[in-house]
């Protein structure tokens, strides 16, 4: 999944697809590699549990020189959090309560894909004697 995936998801996400090479959309195309490379240095941890890498001393951060690049997440992240995350940024100027739903969706979908990873599994109980 490339940085320009993520930005057309997130372009969706906030009505904006129609307009996506449209002027107005320029000043969010400029904005996006930095805003995604914000939003991965943020999800890097999850990627890493979600991962299962062990965290033993500084978690490395990869990034996106441009949005041609692929994002270095897994995809459950890249397309869940990371769209909403950018979202979030991409209207936070122009409409602060439509941003506000997007960061709830980023903060929420963060904790559930750790949540649902962390589930145990039933097994059944045998009598103990």
């Amino acid at each position: 999944m490339t940085g320009e995936d993520i930005y057309l998801g997130a372009l969706a996400l906030i009505g904006e697809e129609a307009n996506a090479e449209a002027a107005d959309t320029a000043a969010f195309r400029r904005k996006a590699p930095y805003l995604i490379n914000l939003l991965i240095a943020d999800l890097t941890p999850l990627n890493e549990f979600l991962s299962c890498r062990a965290a033993e001393g500084e978690i490395e951060v990869e990034s996106i020189a441009s949005l041609s690049d692929a994002v270095p997440l897994v995809p459950l992240i890249a397309c869940g959090p990371l769209k909403q995350g950018l979202a979030f940024y991409l209207i936070l100027e122009e409409d602060p309560e439509r941003a506000a739903f997007f960061l709830r969706l980023y903060q929420e979908s963060k904790a559930s894909l750790r949540r649902d990873f962390l589930k145990g599994k039933r097994h059944s109980i045998r009598r103990v004697n």
